[in-house]
């Protein structure tokens, strides 16, 4: 059975070891390998046969990846299609900002159709966050993607939101898939599965 990046596999030898591939490696010896996201700080490689699927994938969607699909410039066959979908309260609020109501529904409807699963943020941030709809406290990914992000595009203003988007991918070892090709780069450094497009 051949996996894709974001399928949640774990070893054979010892089921408790999961988590998704995040990158399908050259062939070594004729043998197909995969880098596995155990946790930030445990990505390792193992050869197909070692390891074993459990199930769809979870994919953590952006927002920009909800205004991409309205505009056209991605199609929903586009996204990876072995899995489920999931957002938290961070995408819904940022696409009910949308100033001009037509595209606002438009960009809400999609979301709806599209997103499966709702789930807390991993991080509480006042005047952020929502009361049910985050976990007290902090994992600490958010300020770690939220520092890489500061580093890559000088500070702008959605850089807490977009690592708190990111921070749940991490920590439940799920795909984030984005057009944002920096918060792409900070979530990577932090060890999150990433899926990232590009304007043709």
């Amino acid at each position: 059975m051949a996996f894709s990046i974001g399928h949640l596999v774990c070893l054979k030898a010892d089921p408790s070891r999961q988590g998704p591939v995040i990158e399908v490696l050259p062939p070594a010896a004729g043998r197909i390998r995969y880098r596995v996201f155990h946790s930030p700080v445990e990505i390792r490689e193992y050869y197909e046969d070692q390891l074993e699927g459990l199930g769809a994938a979870k994919y953590v969607v952006d927002t920009c990846i909800i205004n991409w699909l309205v505009d056209g410039l991605l199609a929903e066959s586009d996204l990876p299609g072995d899995g489920d979908y999931v957002a938290t309260h961070i995408q819904r609020d940022e696409l009910a900002r949308t100033r001009d109501p037509v595209r606002r529904e438009a960009l809400l409807d999609k979301f709806s159709d599209l997103i499966g699963e709702h789930m807390p943020t991993s991080s509480t941030v006042i005047g952020v966050s929502r009361l049910g709809e985050c976990r007290l406290g902090t994992s600490g990914y958010c300020d770690a993607v939220k520092a890489a992000l500061n580093s890559i595009n000088h500070g702008r203003a959605n850089n807490l939101l977009d690592a708190l988007i990111a921070e749940v991918a991490i920590v439940h070892g799920y795909t984030l898939l984005t057009t944002d090709q920096d918060l792409a780069r900070a979530a990577e450094s932090s060890g999150c599965a990433v899926r990232c497009w590009k304007k043709s």
